[in-house]
């Protein structure tokens, strides 16, 4: 009897351990997908709250430099040359990475226009964060996958206060 429940163990472990392993792992990308969109939202918000609380009476310069580096301070832990950042108000939109644009041609380029800075008027602030998977290379034939990425969205719409 001894004899026929050798190597029962190591059966069982395999039976259950894997599919524990693969729960937990999932689970755990989940939870780093939830917390790095909730991240992103916030810092879209409070981007536009920035921005709209800055309108016509404001003698502040609002840029879209000072504005990256809102959403860069804001976005705690994602990495600022994977967000992509769209500034858009009824006559312009302006569009790059959140790196590029504290520093780019763009960082100097006023936002929103004077013509869109008079209370009422709508500005969208949208972000994408391209999300690379880390467990992609402990995966067999991970290394020759082309694009192990995901690509997460957030926005707000808000109305310029006075």
């Amino acid at each position: 009897m001894n004899r026929r429940r050798r190597g029962s163990a190591m059966l069982e472990y395999v039976l259950v351990g894997i599919p524990s392993l693969l729960l937990s792992l999932s689970v755990f990308e989940v939870s780093m997908a939830m917390w790095q969109y909730h991240t992103m939202a916030e810092a879209s918000q409070i981007a536009a709250r920035y921005i709209v609380t800055h309108g016509s009476t404001c003698n502040c310069a609002v840029n879209v430099g000072n504005i990256a580096t809102v959403v860069q301070n804001s976005a705690v832990g994602l990495t600022p040359a994977n967000i992509n950042l769209t500034l858009t108000s009824s006559h312009l939109t302006v569009t790059c990475a959140v790196s590029s644009c504290i520093t780019g041609s763009n960082a100097s380029t006023a936002f929103p226009p004077i013509q869109d800075s008079t209370a009422g008027n709508a500005i969208t602030v949208a972000m994408t964060y391209k999300v690379v998977n880390p467990l992609v290379m402990y995966w067999p034939g991970g290394v020759q996958m082309q694009d192990h990425s995901y690509t997460l969205g957030a926005q707000s719409l808000q109305e310029i206060l006075y």
